[in-house]
């Protein structure tokens, strides 16, 4: 178990390097395939650095916050927007590389 330092792409590639170590441990070739994140550039970059195939998926949450927060002008039509936003938000959906 670890604990990031800092907030910064450095120190968090080094707290996630020993979830890496711990995983690889146990199987030497151990890499997944998705991660799920908080859509952070720091913490893409980080799982990035560690797993360069790995593919980042943001959290709906943290979507929908960022969303949420660039369509404050919108007032009631993002109210009522708002609901279908899950429709428009699959799964599978893929960060580009940060």
């Amino acid at each position: 178990m670890s604990v990031a330092l800092g907030a910064d792409t450095e120190s968090l590639t080094e707290a996630y390097q020993h979830f890496k170590d711990e995983a690889q441990a146990l199987k030497t070739e151990y890499a997944p395939e998705t991660v799920n994140t908080d859509g952070w550039a720091a913490t893409q970059r980080a799982w990035l650095s560690l797993f360069p195939m790995v593919i980042l998926i943001e959290c709906f949450l943290h979507a929908f916050i960022k969303i949420r927060e660039r369509g404050k002008h919108l007032k009631e039509i993002f109210t009522q927007l708002s609901p279908h936003l899950s429709a428009i938000f699959p799964c599978h959906l893929r960060i580009k590389n940060a």
